[in-house]
């Protein structure tokens, strides 16, 4: 829990899949992620409760993949999401990167 001293009622969940790691959160530094290990990496999410109302939302981005002797790494840096969250909802950030470059960078409600 993001800030104990909210009602939960008053809570939204934010859920932050691999390979994204929330670095802001409004004012805030934060290091909300997910650690991988192995064959498990990509695979998972960071589950934070954050008090409900409008945020700014910082996050990295970093997946490698390999096939045979050649890694490819994707990298993307402080990308700024802003977003009104309302109470009781569960919302997963949603991104991917195609060639190096955004392609989408999205914040949904969970079904």
């Amino acid at each position: 829990m993001f800030d104990e001293s909210v009602p939960l009622e008053q809570q939204t969940t934010l859920e932050i899949p691999a390979p994204l790691t929330m670095v802001g959160f409004d004012d805030a530094d934060v290091s909300w992620n997910v650690v991988f290990w192995g064959r498990a990496y990509g695979i998972g999410k960071a589950v934070v409760q954050i008090p409900a109302g409008s945020h700014t939302l910082t996050v990295n981005y970093y997946a490698s993949t390999q096939n045979g002797s050649t890694v490819r790494t994707s990298t993307a840096q402080g990308m700024m999401l802003m977003y009104d969250f309302l109470p009781g909802q569960t919302y997963k950030i949603d991104g991917k990167i195609l060639f190096n470059s955004i392609e989408r960078m999205i914040v949904a409600v969970t079904e």
